[in-house]
Parts: structure tokens; C-alpha cells; sequence
């Protein structure tokens, strides 16, 4: 526990605190980030040393104490640790860390203190009914942007995460998502079968599909850097947990474009999988809480 009253006592002298002692008292934070009261620095210590050292993930968890934590940007002094879920009308959230999205350059970037959540609605979808990643249903177009996917999260699931989590909680930012394919580029499983060819930027985005790198942390069949785009940062609760431990039996589909027929997906054997883009697959998908 000696490193957490270090960095706490640290905390205190950066904070011009007039004493950095076990009963000197750390302030607590509301959800809007006004001041709620305090509590000893013995007993905050007490609780980060807890969760940190809890095996088990929380099933459960107050959406109020969450918005606390982001406002303190810190979990743990709230009992709260990556990889915690609680189920809201039957859609599972879980934490996946703080600020994932956080920067300077806005739109593209986020500049207010967030969470990241997956949202896992345990339902199934085609990457493409089509049948290949170059043609959307309804006549759109090419690659993870005018996906069936993505139209799926938009369109269906995002009404449902603003019931359940409130639409003032969620932020939305400027996507790099993929949007043409070229049906005889080369690609990562070394045939001219298909590859992303181009992106761009897409605004006031509230939800899209998991890429590789922010499961794996790095790309394993992502056909070429345009399917990446902006969520290329590992999440933090792909740091502790592996993606099966998160999924469960589920498989879900990623935003990554495979070849011209296939697509990523995480599988629930452990390993990065694909598959044609036709088949229904689970679904997993990335908001930001603020």
C-alpha cells in the first residue's frame, strides 16, 4: 500500500494541501465536479488498495458513481476498475477506461473528461448483407462507413444506449472511418483480394464498431491503415482482460475490412478471426460517457 500513499501524499503537495498526513482529508467530487465533501486519505487509500486488488469484476455498478469517477477523472478512489459491467434493459456496459478519446484537435478529438463503455446489446448482425465489405444495403457505398454495421449501430442501437444511459451523457466526436475498397488491392492475408482503399472524416459520431488495434493492439487482419482510422489506441480493459473475458461466448464483428468478401471479427475461440461479411455476428461498439 506504500505506493498508493506515495502517489496520494504526492497528490496532496501538488494540491498545495496544508498537510499530506493519514488523516489529512482528500475531497470528493459530485457528478458535475462540484465538491461533495471528503474523506480521510487512511480511508481513500483503503478503498483504491481494494479495488485494485479485487479479482472479480463488478456486475453492477451506479451510473451517478460513474459520472463522479469522470469528473475526478479516477476509478479507483470510487471503487471502480476497468472491466466492471452493469446490464441496462438487457444491453451490458462495461468500462473500458478513461479518456479514451481525449486530445486537443477538435472535432477530432475530445477535450471534456470521459469514459469509454462497450456496449454489448447481445445481438446479431451482418457486416454486410451483400455479402462483401465495397457494397452497403440501400445503395451505399464501400467500407466500414456505409457498412450494414454501421448503420445497424447508428440507426438501431444508438436510440437504445441514449435510453438507457441519457442522451446529455454521450459525446460525440469526428470518425476517420473507412469508406472505398479496392476489390484487387493486396491486403494483410497476402492476395489481391481486396483492401480499404480510402477514409474520411465523419462528424458527430456517437458510436461505431471496435478496430483491431483497440482490442488486440495492434492489427492482425485489418486489410491496410484505412480501416484503423482514429481508434488506434488500445482500450484499457484489453490491457487486463483478454477479449473472451469481456465477450464472453459472443463473437463480435469489428470495423476492420478483411479483403473484399470478409471481415474482423474477435472470436470467441480467443483468437482474431474473420469471416464473410454476410454472416450475422455478434455486436459490440464503443460510446463515450461524460
Amino acid at each position: 500500500m506504500g505506493f498508493f500513499q506515495d502517489s496520494l501524499k504526492k497528490w496532496f503537495y501538488t494540491n498545495n494541501s496544508s498537510a499530506a498526513s493519514s488523516d489529512a482529508r482528500i475531497p470528493l467530487l459530485n457528478a458535475n465536479g462540484t465538491p461533495k465533501g471528503s474523506d480521510t486519505m487512511s480511508n481513500v487509500t483503503k478503498i483504491i488498495a481494494q479495488t485494485l486488488e479485487r479479482r472479480t469484476r463488478l456486475t453492477d455498478f451506479d451510473l451517478a458513481t460513474l459520472k463522479q469517477a469522470v469528473a475526478d477523472q479516477c476509478l479507483e478512489k470510487y471503487g471502480l476498475k476497468v472491466g466492471d459491467q452493469k446490464t441496462i434493459n438487457g444491453h451490458t456496459y462495461v468500462i473500458a477506461g478513461l479518456n479514451p478519446m481525449k486530445g486537443t484537435s477538435t472535432p477530432y478529438r475530445v477535450t471534456a473528461d470521459h469514459v469509454g463503455l462497450i456496449v454489448i446489446p447481445h445481438t446479431t448482425t451482418k457486416w454486410n448483407a451483400s455479402g462483401n465489405t465495397y457494397t452497403g444495403a440501400d445503395g451505399r457505398g464501400a467500407g466500414y462507413a456505409n457498412s450494414d454495421l454501421h448503420y445497424y449501430l447508428v440507426n438501431t442501437l444508438l436510440p437504445l444506449v441514449r435510453t438507457d444511459l441519457g442522451s446529455a451523457n454521450l459525446i460525440a466526436h469526428s470518425k476517420l472511418l473507412g469508406n472505398d475498397v479496392n476489390q484487387s488491392g493486396y491486403n494483410r492475408m497476402g492476395s489481391a483480394s481486396g483492401c480499404t482503399s480510402n477514409w474520411g472524416w465523419v462528424a458527430d459520431q456517437y458510436i461505431s464498431a471496435l478496430s483491431e488495434v483497440q482490442v488486440y493492439g495492434s492489427v492482425v487482419w485489418s486489410s491496410s491503415g484505412y480501416d484503423t482510422g482514429e481508434a488506434c489506441r488500445q482500450l484499457d480493459v484489453f490491457r487486463h482482460y483478454n477479449h473472451t473475458e469481456i465477450f464472453g461466448s459472443e463473437y463480435p464483428w469489428l470495423r476492420d475490412v478483411v479483403s473484399a468478401s470478409l471481415a474482423a471479427r474477435a472470436s470467441n475461440s480467443g483468437n482474431a478471426d474473420y469471416n464473410a461479411a454476410s454472416f450475422a455476428y455478434s455486436v459490440a461498439a464503443l460510446v463515450l460517457f461524460k
